[in-house]
């Protein structure tokens, strides 16, 4: 590896010009139709079946709630209760692991014959 090396300087790219085409119009539109949903603020969802009214919605909200609730409740207790049972699998595994390793470690030692 021989020689001079020479580093050639960064150029930074320039801006593209703002080209004049025949369209410039239907440009400008395409723009306009491309940035207006990031302009519109976003509004609620409104149901047509007539649920988008405030009386309805106050009493339909609690009870809709109270139901979330109530399935999340049941979700945590049959949860619970498989996390019992796994916790109770895991503890009778720990006990037969540990009883075959005993086992293991007498045979290995010479003191108990067969399996």
């Amino acid at each position: 590896m021989g020689g001079t090396r020479t580093v050639a300087p960064f150029v930074p790219p320039t801006l593209p010009v703002e080209a004049q085409y025949a369209g410039s119009e239907e440009i400008a539109e395409l723009r306009e139709a491309l940035d207006g949903p990031c302009r519109t603020p976003t509004e609620p969802r409104v149901r047509l079946s007539g649920a988008g009214d405030r009386p309805g919605g106050r009493t339909r909200g609690p009870c809709r709630a109270e139901s979330l609730i109530g399935t999340a409740e049941q979700a945590k207790t049959a949860y619970t209760a498989e996390t019992e049972d796994l916790r109770a699998q895991t503890a009778e595994l720990r006990v037969a692991r540990e009883a075959r390793y005993g086992r293991q470690r007498l045979k290995a030692q010479g003191g108990l014959r067969g399996p």
